[in-house]
């Protein structure tokens, strides 16, 4: 029994030390687990281990290291600066091997008394990621994040950021893993798909013939009519669509909730097939018979976009069908003419007021 207890104690000095060297190095993470497993072996092990010789000559180095600690990553950073980037080795890598160093994703430029983001665990700076991308897929903010520091880039790279975002963005996991690319950062940049923190727009301009003047039966008027069409797009499957005469400016910032509140507008959903987009939007509409009797009908719109990119973006929509039915009526269905003049491309525009709050975490 005495020789079973003896090796209990030793395994339990083996894993406070091991966390020890790991809190000098300041990997305090995995320094949380080692101490943990060693309090389960035995509760008592810190004041055994601490009367010992070999963690007093340790914890010496440790007083001395947090004395030092700015100087010290300041030393190796400069050190790291003077390793010229040449583009031989992949950017990934070299940051993984640098900050493999620190075992940190970042280091304080001053001393500082408070926490610093820098010594939160690798799950909880994760979670701050999610909800800077947010539900509504805001990946722009994520890669500005990559821009604070080496670990934040590799962080802002993680896969299971990018996979869950291409699972937000299609839905269907198996079309997904069918589709051939590096990664899936690759594959949401690259693949065609829409964009869920802007508005697509597009100006619609028509001459329409006006009335003689009865004073003057030579002269008949030209009115130039210009209407734009809207469509806002959300990461659940929601769009909101608005036909309007009234500029960008002032439609815009009533689209950036899905309880937007407009007269002119339809609200529907949406569906990504390749580079292809479906809109299905239902609307009622009150209409009146012979009898001068109103009743309520339901009109059903279905709009099929092709998604082109843009000035390097997928940031395009092109028209490719339009038709409109009434279910209630023997199932009439109509379809309109696509013409450029009459529907032409709807281009993207990011709306900064769409990304400043976040709703809920990526999923």
């Amino acid at each position: 029994m005495n020789d079973e207890k003896c090796s209990v104690e030793t395994e339990a000095e083996n894993l406070y030390l091991k966390g020890a060297e790991l809190e000098r190095n300041n990997n305090y993470y995995d320094a949380i687990r080692y101490y943990r497993k060693a309090l389960q072996l035995v509760p008592d092990i810190e004041n055994k281990v601490v009367k010992s010789s070999s963690f007093k000559d340790g914890n010496k180095y440790i007083e001395n290291d947090q004395e030092n600690q700015y100087t010290d990553h300041e030393t190796d950073e400069n050190s790291d600066e003077e390793d010229v980037y040449d583009g031989s080795e992949p950017l990934e890598d070299r940051f993984n091997r640098l900050v493999g160093k620190f075992s940190k994703i970042c280091t304080p430029n001053k001393p500082q008394k408070t926490l610093h983001i820098a010594d939160l665990p690798p799950e909880v700076i994760m979670y701050i990621l999610r909800w800077v991308v947010s539900d509504e897929l805001d990946l722009r903010s994520l890669e500005q994040c990559s821009l604070i520091s080496r670990g934040f880039y590799l962080c802002a790279r993680d896969s299971c950021l990018w996979k869950s975002a291409c699972i937000r963005m299609w839905k269907n996991e198996q079309i997904i893993r069918s589709l051939n690319y590096d990664s899936w950062r690759d594959m949401y940049i690259n693949h065609p798909r829409i964009g869920t923190n802007g508005c697509y727009i597009g100006e619609t301009k028509y001459y329409r013939q006006g009335e003689r003047s009865f004073q003057d039966q030579n002269y008949r008027p030209f009115h130039l009519v210009v209407y734009y069409r809207y469509l806002r797009f959300f990461a659940d499957g929601t769009v909101l669509m608005v036909n309007s005469t009234e500029v960008p400016n002032v439609i815009v910032g009533q689209l950036r909730n899905k309880s937007a509140k407009n007269g002119a507008l339809f609200r529907g959903c949406y569906n990504i097939v390749d580079d292809f987009i479906y809109l299905t939007f239902k609307v009622k509409r009150t209409h009146q018979n012979l009898n001068l009797k109103k009743k309520f009908i339901n009109l059903v719109y279905n709009m099929q976009f092709q998604i082109k990119k843009y000035r390097k973006y997928n940031s395009k929509l092109i028209w490719q069908k339009y038709t409109w039915s009434c279910p209630d009526e023997t199932s009439y269905e109509e379809d309109f003419e696509i013409q450029e003049s009459t529907f032409p491309p709807l281009k993207f525009s990011r709306v900064k007021s769409y990304t400043m709050e976040s709703e809920g975490p990526l999923p």
